[in-house]
């Protein structure tokens, strides 16, 4: 299928019953800023009270009492990449399913959580703890939003997170990032390599990698070897010109949790690379 390329988010729709925020207070960009007014826009507009925590993160909630029980979502999302069948942000519905980036992490259970309380607050159920959803819009990255939340609002006495697949995830406990360091000296008259990246996110299986190999000296049987490599690769793409070679590998991404449902560009990289170096 070839790449689509589709905005990253929709033009969004004033609401008179809720303040809408500048440019100036979306702090990971006008894309997740947006998304962020008009969920509190909706839950204010549905009579709970809202806040926007500096363009951070923000919050509904009902219900009174001194103890605060949260409900821990985010709006943000891993990069759409390509080879969509449907708009990644068009909320497409088809046969039953919404389809989109996030609809199942977590924007859908993030509606779920917004509509599950205007139905606590409609059915005159009482209350005696406020119950909160917090927004958060960095989860994806570096949590930057919770860490600004913990900072400047109330933390909850007690929660849970309705992320991906609730109720079968309920909670958040984190992630490691790594960096991985190598000294070595490049040896003369040997290609070596000069630059190598891969990956959208941390979270996620490469669907793609790059490298710029270095030959000291024009040699077209290195050129050659490459190529047969590359032709037990899948998707691989060689360009070779001058003293530089281009490589790229293609993959299959998924999330990191289930990385055998994709194919690893930079494992393919290195598969194709490893004779070589």
């Amino acid at each position: 299928m070839p790449c689509r390329h589709y905005p990253q988010y929709p033009e969004s729709r004033p609401h008179s019953k809720h303040q809408r925020y500048s440019p100036a207070a979306h702090a990971f960009g006008l894309s997740i800023g947006q998304c962020l007014d008009e969920m509190l826009a909706l839950c204010s507009s549905l009579g709970m009270r809202t806040k926007n925590c500096g363009g951070y993160a923000g919050w509904a909630e009902i219900g009174s009492g001194e103890e605060l029980c949260g409900v821990l979502v985010h709006l943000d999302v891993v990069p759409a990449g390509d080879g969509w069948e449907h708009l990644p942000f068009g909320g497409i519905m088809e046969d039953g399913k919404t389809y989109g980036r996030g609809t199942v992490d977590d924007k859908g259970p993030a509606i779920a959580s917004v509509f599950a309380l205007k139905a606590i607050a409609d059915s005159g159920l009482p209350l005696s703890r406020r119950i909160r959803i917090i927004f958060g819009t960095d989860e994806e990255n570096a949590w930057t939003c919770m860490d600004y939340y913990k900072e400047h609002e109330e933390i909850p006495c007690t929660g849970f997170s309705p992320d991906a697949e609730f109720p079968v995830i309920y909670a958040e406990k984190g992630i490691l990032f790594a960096t991985l360091d190598k000294e070595g000296t490049v040896e003369e008259d040997k290609p070596y390599i000069r630059n190598l990246s891969g990956g959208r996110r941390a979270n996620m299986v490469p669907d793609e990698c790059h490298a710029e190999l270095v030959v000291p000296e024009p040699d077209g049987s290195f050129v050659r070897l490459l190529e047969l490599g590359a032709s037990t690769i899948p998707g691989t793409h060689i360009c070779a010109g001058g003293p530089v070679v281009k490589v790229r590998t293609t993959g299959k991404t998924s999330h990191g949790s289930t990385p055998e449902n994709g194919v690893n560009a930079v494992s393919n990289m290195m598969l194709l690379l490893e004779p070589f170096m």
